[in-house]
């Protein structure tokens, strides 16, 4: 949810909350490196690592989904 006044205007508002389970992730991964198998073998994942808890925690994720199931498409 994010909320905000006008530009720069007193009392503005911002929250963002995510909430993620591992087997989202290594379900949403898998789509992506099957879908990548019949294109041209390859998967982008961009991520925030520096500042999201769950940007780590999906980049964990794919990377080990990848490594342990996908070693054909690169990432």
């Amino acid at each position: 949810m994010t909320c905000a006044g006008a530009a720069g205007a007193a009392g503005q508002r911002a929250v963002d909350v995510m909430e993620y389970r591992e087997y989202e992730i290594e379900r949403i991964a898998r789509q992506a490196f099957e879908a990548a198998r019949k294109r041209r073998g390859k998967v982008t994942s961009v991520d925030k690592r520096n500042v999201l808890e769950t940007s780590r925690m999906w980049r964990e994720i794919v990377h080990r989904v990848q490594d342990e199931e996908y070693s054909d498409v690169e990432l």
